[in-house]
């Protein structure tokens, strides 16, 4: 894939995020609350059936664009950081949007997506801190 693709698809990503959290999942989640106020169990399917496969896509992305990259070139930190944060800073909306149990494998993929996110960037950290010390050794 091009460069420029996947940067656009990044871009795009990082604003879907925000917008499908605070939007679409929270007024679907609205929107089956008060059509299916008398029913718990059918509210909770109604939701799943609707945002399950559509979460599940958008927190994936992340993944796939980083297997592209890694195929290439490492992802620079500062998108992994990006990542990092569209997801930390809507966790507490991902974990009450997704708080059923039948949704409980969006829920686990976000987290699986900040715990990838935050050993990405330490792994960054860590080939950075061996490249410093491997060249502050050639001025010994």
């Amino acid at each position: 894939m091009d460069q420029e693709v996947l940067d656009l698809r990044y871009k795009s990503w990082l604003n879907t995020v925000k917008i499908s959290i605070s939007t679409l999942f929270n007024g679907e989640q609205i929107l089956c609350n008060h059509m299916f106020s008398s029913s718990t169990s059918i509210r909770e399917s109604c939701f799943t059936v609707i945002s399950r496969e559509a979460a599940t896509l958008l927190f994936g992305f992340p993944q796939v664009l980083v297997a592209v990259k890694s195929k290439k070139n490492s992802l620079d930190i500062v998108r992994l950081l990006d990542m990092y944060t569209a997801i930390s800073e809507n966790w507490p909306e991902i974990e009450s949007i997704f708080g059923f149990e039948s949704t409980a494998v969006v829920r686990s993929q976000a987290l699986n997506l900040l715990i990838k996110r935050s050993e990405s960037v330490l792994s960054v950290f860590s080939d950075f801190e061996s490249m410093v010390h491997k060249d502050s050794s050639k001025f010994d």
